[in-house]
């Protein structure tokens, strides 16, 4: 079995006119190599830990210590301690992404437009981007087990008990009666009820919310959106560092399976593409 840790980032709003993209992305684990991750991101976390803490901290990691770009990028509550010091904030860049290039993971990725969505009529941003999302889980599993022996659930970050709810009635209904106007694909593989869980205890979760910050800050800096932002400056490196876990359908096509820009018609610049090694 698989495991798709599902995590997002930017605003699913469409109404959100300062954060114009919405990101959503999974990251496959098969259930061999759970362990072994688990235990590794422990080692990740001591890494970091001792990077950001102050000398009067303990040097156990706190129970609630977790790795998010948004308070990373900020610097707030653990990582307040960052500072001006620039070049942590890039050690902590590179240890995380370099972490993730060694993992034995791919990545399904889906960048919403949300303007160029609304202009072609689409209805419901997070809707759409988690058909696709499951559409691509579904493919995965159906590309590495040809014999439809595997299945895949999906462990994401519990919201509040609305939201939860709604993504359990999401998937069970792609289920039964497919997912429409994506591939129109009945996503047999995808295990119908997700695992809800707190990201702050759950190191899956966490290692999601690492690449959909980059992509979308990638995505933002070849859309236009972002001129200037220091991020931009290193975000194609660390991409770089992971671009081969991206699923590839038949080890081959990247674009609209391990990385889906939609509306597929959105004028992202062609040098977003240039950090996939022979993309198609």
């Amino acid at each position: 079995m698989y495991f798709a840790y599902v995590d997002e980032s930017g605003n699913k709003d469409i109404n959100n006119k300062q954060n114009k993209l919405y990101v959503i992305v999974a990251i496959i684990i098969h259930e061999q190599y759970w362990d072994y991750i688990h235990k590794e991101c422990k080692n990740l976390k001591q890494k970091i830990w001792n990077l950001v803490k102050n000398e009067e901290d303990p040097i156990d990691i706190p129970e609630d210590f977790e790795l998010h770009m948004k308070e990373i990028s900020r610097k707030e509550g653990y990582y307040a301690s960052i500072g001006d010091d620039d070049k942590k904030l890039r050690k902590i860049w590179q240890e995380m992404y370099y972490f993730l290039s060694k993992l034995f993971i791919k990545i399904v990725s889906i960048v919403v437009h949300k303007e160029h969505f609304l202009k072609q009529n689409y209805l419901g941003v997070a809707n759409w981007a988690f058909k696709l999302l499951i559409e691509r889980l579904n493919r995965y599993v159906m590309d590495s087990n040809p014999e439809k022996q595997q299945h895949i659930m999906i462990v994401m970050d519990s919201v509040d008990s609305e939201f939860d709810e709604q993504k359990r009635h999401e998937i069970e209904t792609f289920i039964k009666y497919g997912t429409g106007q994506g591939w129109d694909e009945f996503p047999e593989q995808v295990i119908e009820t997700p695992f809800i869980v707190d990201s702050k205890i759950h190191n899956g979760v966490q290692l999601a919310d690492i690449v959909a910050y980059l992509v979308r800050r990638y995505a933002m800096k070849y859309f236009g959106l972002s001129p200037g932002a220091f991020f931009n400056d290193y975000c194609d490196d660390l991409l770089t560092l992971i671009e081969d876990k991206f699923y590839r359908h038949n080890s081959y096509t990247l674009k609209g399976y391990g990385m889906m820009i939609f509306p597929r018609n959105s004028p992202i610049d062609e040098q977003f593409w240039k950090v996939f090694y022979g993309y198609k």
